[in-house]
């Protein structure tokens, strides 16, 4: 699983290109940055040429802002009620904890 054993993803946002993508995990209180890695040799598990994703980035929720994750319909308007999103042309991405939004 993206985020350990008890770290079920509540949210996923994928760039417009799709070489990015964001998850939220409310239970770890993390969102994780992930991107592409072509997969050249294979493995015991992929096959070569097999898309992976990596994980660039885990970011802790900040203090005091978790249980804005665990409120129902905690989401913020500016994302269009997605609690991860990315703009259009993918250079920006929010993540929001109820009504407060992070770039």
């Amino acid at each position: 699983a993206p985020h350990g054993r008890n770290g079920a993803v509540c949210a996923l946002a994928v760039s417009p290109d799709g070489s990015a993508a964001c998850t939220l995990s409310r239970e770890e209180d993390t969102f994780r940055m992930w991107v592409k890695s072509a997969n050249v040799g294979g493995g015991a598990s992929t096959s070569a040429g097999s898309t992976l994703w990596k994980c660039l980035y885990k970011v802790k929720t900040p203090s005091g802002y978790a249980n804005l994750l665990s409120r129902s319909g905690a989401s913020s308007s500016v994302s269009g009620g997605r609690p991860v999103a990315f703009s259009s042309d993918g250079t920006v991405l929010s993540v929001s904890y109820g009504p407060y939004v992070t770039l």
